[in-house]
């Protein structure tokens, strides 16, 4: 953001044709030439030069008190989950991403006890063993070639 101080005095330089093109005025003074372009701009429209009021601070759409609280008492809930449940709080939807971003705010990590969410499911053991069970492999594992048991005895 440049000075009002500034502003005054590359516009009186470019008025009072110390400068003829903006390309000069702004290499004399340092700044970009879209910069003096919307500076002359702005005072014909307006009259005036002082800097636009800085944009933005959107509050915040997920009130992160409430979410904290969703967080202890529901840790295992899922991002969708966490989502239905301000919808129906404050009967807006918002985007993960948004949901996301309040959840990280709050300092919440996405971590899952995977054993009680695979006894909830109905799933016992994980796929690899399932998979090594269904072999039904002794203690010793099974020689390929036998070749290989005269090569190691």
């Amino acid at each position: 953001m440049f000075s009002v101080d500034l502003r005054k005095r590359i516009l009186e330089a470019y008025i009072q044709g110390r400068t003829t093109t903006y390309e000069k005025t702004a290499e004399v003074f340092g700044v970009g030439r879209a910069m003096v372009s919307r500076l002359q701009q702005r005072f014909r429209e307006t009259g005036n030069i002082q800097p636009l009021p800085v944009r933005g601070n959107h509050p915040r759409k997920v009130e992160l008190d409430w979410l904290r609280a969703h967080a202890q008492d529901n840790p295992e809930a899922r991002l969708i989950e966490r989502i239905e449940a301000w919808e129906q709080k404050s009967r807006k939807r918002v985007a993960s991403a948004t949901m996301s971003k309040a959840t990280r705010d709050i300092q919440w990590t996405f971590k899952k006890d995977s054993c009680r969410l695979r006894k909830e499911l109905g799933k016992t053991s994980s796929r690899s063993e399932r998979l090594l069970s269904s072999f039904n492999l002794s203690s010793k594992p099974p020689v390929l070639f036998s070749w290989m048991n005269r090569a190691f005895d």
